[in-house]
């Protein structure tokens, strides 16, 4: 039961890379009511109590910071990978300012935005960290790619997607409501369950495995959501020229060690249309804007220049380097014991993704030669990589069920 939220599809698409690159990549879950092993659309997943062997096997270890680092942690003290761990929001900070272990693996935090970054190193890290980065979320373009400038979006509605209250589900419905001849879309939360009024005007559609589904239909995209650590979506519709409309940071953050916006706006800047969130009137007056048709071509020109600029689908070859580096230089125990190779070549990493989750995820990784490790004798677990093949693995995923 995948949770399709940002952290997550960062993960995911970093996969599909990873194993277009020639890696294996395994999800790893904690969640015990859900299938122990399958596919999950091209990337398969094991149970954790079933994957002794792939976490071995790996040499580096991925995993969201919250809510299962402390669980990774401990599943760690058996193998002591190398662990990589991204931050998408920084509210719980315990996690990260003290790891109490037994064993003595480097761990590498990754924050996905400026942002992000600047308000946890405002103070003290556990030392168990080796190397702070900022990192971009993961896209394939040929995934992504309706539109290319100078052409316009051919959809008619404006979209909301995973219309959840802290999404601006709200905010969504009532703009519905201001505007009856107009058609709205909405992409249901993962969770498929909303409780709004029924107006004839809106549509509702499932969460989509392809993203273009939704792009297609869409000429304006909302994100009036309450956080956003970075804007995956709002990417995906700049990136195709939808002009967008987005939730301004608020002024007093104090009690949000997070912020609000901040990560989003950071890269949008004026590219979009900012608005107060608490400010039906701005909302209102940017999609007036919008029937403009010079300023919607504006808009949307803007949004081409604006993502083209980042040259965001780089990030993935970036990533993939740093894994095979950590790899190399914190080697776990077991490996550098083995006579492992000491160059490990991107043709020959193997890539195993590792997360937990319950309402979070976390990943593992993979090792290269045949290092007996002292994993558990479960059976269901893919074979270990022959020892004449040296490779990296890299584990990740994320798998669970909100409560």
């Amino acid at each position: 039961m995948p949770d399709p939220c940002g952290a997550f599809f960062h993960d995911y698409w970093l996969a599909r890379v990873l194993q277009a690159r020639g890696h294996t990549i395994l999800f790893v879950t904690v969640a015990s009511k859900f299938p122990r092993s399958g596919v999950y659309r091209g990337v398969p997943f094991v149970y954790y109590e079933n994957a002794g062997k792939d976490l071995g096997a790996s040499h580096v270890w991925s995993s969201p910071h919250f809510p299962f680092l402390g669980t990774v942690r401990r599943l760690n003290e058996q193998y002591e990978k190398p662990l990589v761990v991204t931050m998408h929001f920084g509210e719980d900070r315990q996690s990260i300012t003290t790891c109490q272990r037994s064993g003595n693996w480097g761990e590498f935090l990754w924050f996905v935005s400026k942002h992000i970054s600047d308000k946890i190193l405002e103070n003290p890290i556990a030392s168990s960290f080796k190397e702070t980065r900022i990192v971009r979320p993961i896209l394939i373009e040929s995934e992504l790619r309706l539109f290319t400038k100078p052409e316009r979006p051919t959809g008619d509605c404006i979209t909301l997607i995973n219309a959840n209250i802290l999404k601006g589900l709200h905010i969504f419905v009532g703009l519905a409501q201001l505007f009856p001849q107009r058609k709205f879309l909405g992409v249901k939360p993962y969770y498929n369950h909303i409780n709004v009024p029924n107006l004839p005007n809106i549509e509702w559609m499932d969460i989509q495995d392809d993203i273009r589904v939704v792009l297609r239909k869409t000429r304006i995209l909302l994100v009036p959501s309450f956080y956003e650590s970075w804007g995956r979506v709002a990417f995906e519709a700049m990136y195709n020229g939808i002009p967008t409309l987005y939730t301004r940071p608020f002024v007093d953050n104090i009690q949000y060690p997070s912020g609000s916006t901040e990560g989003m706006r950071d890269w949008i800047q004026d590219n979009g249309i900012q608005c107060d969130r608490n400010t039906p009137d701005d909302w209102v007056s940017g999609i007036q804007l919008l029937d403009n048709p010079e300023r919607y071509n504006d808009y949307s020109d803007r949004a081409y220049n604006c993502t083209a600029d980042l040259n965001i689908f780089s990030e993935a070859g970036v990533i993939e380097q740093k894994f095979i580096e950590y790899a190399m230089k914190f080697p776990s125990p077991d490996k550098s014991k083995s006579g492992a190779p000491t160059a490990i070549t991107q043709q020959t990493m193997r890539v195993g993704p590792n997360r937990f989750m319950g309402g979070g995820v976390q990943r593992r990784q993979p090792p290269p030669a045949a290092a007996p490790v002292a994993a558990p004798a479960t059976p269901g677990v893919r074979p270990a990589p022959p020892a004449s093949q040296p490779r990296l693995a890299f584990h990740g995923g994320r798998f669970g069920a909100r409560k």
